[in-house]
């Protein structure tokens, strides 16, 4: 696949898209040097967005004017080469104290810069509930689908698909009957398809958690972050086992790209969540790929609007993996729910990925220890 180059340096790919100018970068240095408008004003929405969200208690909301006035206090911005301090008014104050709604538009100047110092400090990310998966919340469990995989009960308004997922907490299953497999190809399926399945939705859990499951914000990033972790969708392999896969998609996770992920312990974690939408069988597994082709064909369309050099072979990719995740998802619903059996089989690869890493982390110890004593060694017997 061509990749293009960052913009910013020149030297690295570009693994990311500036969500406000789209502008291409590589890491993290280069995207804080790009354009502090656009960083500042980015986290500042996120956190804006989230906090209209969340409804907080008296003593959250206490937290978060203490935050603000302590760099409305402590903070002084540059503007003009001149040092202005900020300060955050009584009014504005007393508007959240009473748990009324603040838009940006309602702060002034000074009450701006105090909340994007306490934004960029971190201050005010541990009063942001962390997102939970929707597989793993309680309704997850009773979700239904017709036989044809689309939903049982048919909506009467014409609200649009987009408002509707809006408030549900699962995506919604395909808005139209899935075919047989025998309308998609005269071939037997293959038996690797379970395999294949589970490349999906571990690659799709991974997607969610990174974009906090809000994909649809920059679903041609979300794509490609979906396409870095999948073998199936982005380089059309065949993997033969589940343990082949866990490991691909695991190490993917690990990758330096996705160093702020988490690491081992969200591949772990990965796992559960791919188990977990497994057990819960074809509703939930339909609804998931019916999801990851949502976030496909969303990227296909961002893709045609930007005007970049590689954006006819990024289609290209984004279109083939779209047309294997339905693929998928029709096998998915053909097997009914038989998926849940294919859980078992992602817990087994999960323990022994944990017993490697533990095994690894326990290998590296004794090898810091023995180091640790052969130098003391070495020192003692220079010594004397």
């Amino acid at each position: 696949m061509a990749r293009l180059v960052c913009r910013i340096c020149q030297k690295q790919y570009a693994n990311y898209t500036c969500p406000r100018c789209n502008l291409r970068y590589c890491s993290l240095q280069c995207y804080k040097g790009h354009s502090v408008q656009c960083t500042e004003a980015f986290s500042r929405d996120n956190v804006l967005a989230e906090m209209k969200n969340v409804e907080v208690s008296k003593e959250t909301k206490q937290n978060i004017l203490q935050a603000l006035q302590r760099q409305s206090e402590d903070g002084k911005e540059s503007i003009n080469d001149e040092e202005e301090e900020t300060s955050i008014s009584d009014e504005t104050l007393q508007k959240l104290i009473a748990g009324a709604e603040v838009t940006v538009a309602d702060l002034s100047l000074d009450e701006l810069k105090a909340f994007k110092r306490a934004v960029a400090s971190g201050e005010l990310c541990h009063l942001i509930e962390p997102w939970e998966p929707w597989w793993l919340k309680p309704g997850a469990k009773s979700l239904t689908l017709g036989s044809q995989g689309n939903s049982l009960v048919q909506p009467l308004d014409s609200t649009s698909n987009d408002e509707q997922e809006s408030t549900n907490e699962a995506p919604l299953p395909p808005s139209q009957a899935l075919p047989p497999l025998s309308h998609l190809s005269k071939l037997d399926p293959s038996p690797l398809l379970p395999v294949h399945l589970i490349d999906l939705l571990y690659s799709y859990c991974f997607v969610m958690r990174l974009y906090n499951g809000e994909w649809k914000d920059s679903p041609l990033d979300a794509a490609m972050d979906l396409l870095a972790t999948s073998r199936v969708l982005s380089q059309s392999a065949q993997p033969e086992t589940v343990t082949e896969v866990i490991w691909y998609c695991s190490e993917a996770v690990c990758s330096p790209a996705f160093r702020h992920a988490g690491g081992s312990q969200l591949s772990l974690l990965l796992c559960d969540d791919t188990a977990a939408l497994l057990r819960i069988g074809r509703p939930a597994v339909v609804r998931a790929l019916a999801d990851l082709q949502r976030m496909l064909e969303a990227s296909i369309d961002e893709s045609k609007k930007l005007k970049m050099v590689d954006t006819k072979k990024e289609s290209k990719l984004l279109q083939a993996a779209s047309r294997k995740a339905f693929f998928l998802m029709c096998w998915a619903n053909q097997l009914g729910d038989g998926v849940a059996c294919f859980a078992a089989l992602v817990d087994t690869e999960k323990e022994r990925r944990a017993e490697s890493t533990e095994s690894t982390v326990t290998t590296a110890r004794t090898t810091m220890r023995t180091t640790r004593t052969t130098t003391k060694a070495v020192l003692s017997a220079a010594g004397d």
